[in-house]
């Protein structure tokens, strides 16, 4: 038995039987964390609770909005609570003090981009908490603005585009233009080429959150380049993404996993901070941009490694959990069409329910948020309810 995973236990799809969701089954199931994420999260007691997205109250203001977006929209008074617990985190941001403008997934950056995106949705003007977010800007355009992580997706460059990106989607229209999108990109890759250079590596492109040169999405250079990848790149910076992309691509295992840092060959963690399940995102965009085999190729493997060493032991979450190895299949499904991967997100949706599951797993230290905790799980089952549609939050491939 691994320390890290469930042994899956689970029958593959077999044939070419079209997989039929069961519909009721994941309805329950959300209704059942929805409830518990209501009766463990008061807002109004927000002093109590962080306001980030990774596992604060903007997170759960997040899925609220997703599911006022779903199928299950009238179950519950969906965007009404999305808009209670985007104020309290709001709220809880300004007593904090916090000064993290481009955090997307730990800091102020990330509280905004939520509640504009509420504010919208429920006919209001988004425009103030736009005008806080865009304060992330002076810091982002300063080339000598250095941190570390200052480019990764949790705290840096790379997570604020992917948030106004995403932003820009909820709300059809630009929050900056396009030009100001290509000069965020040149910051981080004149960042990347910088570092590369200064150490020596053999890869066009490189980063380093604590010194540490990471290749996962939460910190390191998957996340980077893929959001690299949602902007217009001129020739000769396409020409470095790709390259740099190639590399990491040789770096990809037997077992179909990547190692957590450059250069060091420690490919044991399965997460979508760590390891393919946030990796391959980045080989999806490439397959979409560039249509080559070898990147779809690549994702399949990364598909078949969740599929036998997915079922995590930390918990159901969407960061290093079952819901970010079901996110994995549903990716799979959406790339390919291939009925085998539906089939395999339904049954990662049945382990949560799973007696071994329930007694064995660990519970996260925050179990009702967006990243850690059910928030990102019931994500992950509204869209298996819409399979055509997922999307894992803010790293849409399509």
């Amino acid at each position: 038995m691994s320390e890290r995973y469930f042994i899956n236990k689970f029958s593959d799809y077999q044939g070419n039987q079209t997989v039929q969701v069961d519909k009721t089954f994941i309805q329950n199931l959300i209704g059942k964390y929805v409830e518990s994420v209501l009766k463990n999260t008061d807002p109004r007691k927000y002093k109590n609770f962080r306001a980030d997205l990774y596992v604060g109250l903007s997170g759960i203001a997040f899925m609220f909005l997703k599911l006022s977006q779903s199928p299950l929209k009238d179950l519950y008074p969906a965007l009404e609570l999305a808009k209670l617990y985007a104020d309290a985190a709001e709220e809880s941001l300004i007593l904090s003090g916090s000064r993290k403008h481009i955090s997307l997934l730990s800091g102020d950056a990330g509280v905004h981009v939520v509640s504009a995106a509420v504010n919208k949705a429920i006919g209001r003007s988004p425009d103030n908490d736009i005008q806080n977010l865009l304060k992330g800007i002076s810091i982002f355009n300063n080339p000598e603005y250095l941190d570390d992580g200052q480019d990764e997706m949790l705290v840096g460059r790379c997570g604020y585009l992917m948030g106004i990106n995403w932003l820009s989607q909820q709300i059809n229209s630009e929050v900056i233009s396009s030009n100001e999108m290509t000069k965020l990109a040149q910051i981080m890759l004149d960042s990347g080429r910088k570092y590369s250079q200064a150490n020596n590596l053999d890869v066009p492109l490189m980063y380093q959150y604590h010194g540490r040169e990471y290749l996962g999405a939460a910190h390191g250079i998957s996340a980077i380049l893929f959001s690299l990848l949602q902007t217009d790149l001129i020739e000769n910076d396409m020409k470095d993404v790709r390259e740099t992309i190639d590399k990491i691509l040789t770096l990809q295992d037997s077992s179909g996993n990547f190692p957590s840092k450059y250069n060091k060959p420690d490919a044991h963690l399965v997460h979508w901070c760590h390891g393919s399940p946030g990796i391959v995102y980045l080989m999806a965009k490439a397959f979409k941009i560039f249509g080559e085999q070898k990147y779809l190729d690549s994702c399949l493997k990364s598909g078949d490694l969740v599929w036998e060493k997915g079922l995590l032991k930390k918990g159901p979450g969407i960061c290093h959990g079952i819901g970010s190895s079901g996110y994995v299949h549903l990716l799979l499904y959406r790339l390919t069409n291939d009925q085998k991967h539906l089939y395999r997100a339904q049954k990662f949706a049945e382990f949560l329910v799973d007696e071994e599951f329930l007694s064995e797993a660990r519970e996260p230290d925050r179990p009702f948020s967006l990243f850690e905790g059910i928030s990102g799980t019931i994500c992950y089952l509204l869209d298996l309810l819409e399979p055509e549609h997922s999307e894992y939050p803010f790293m849409n491939v399509f």
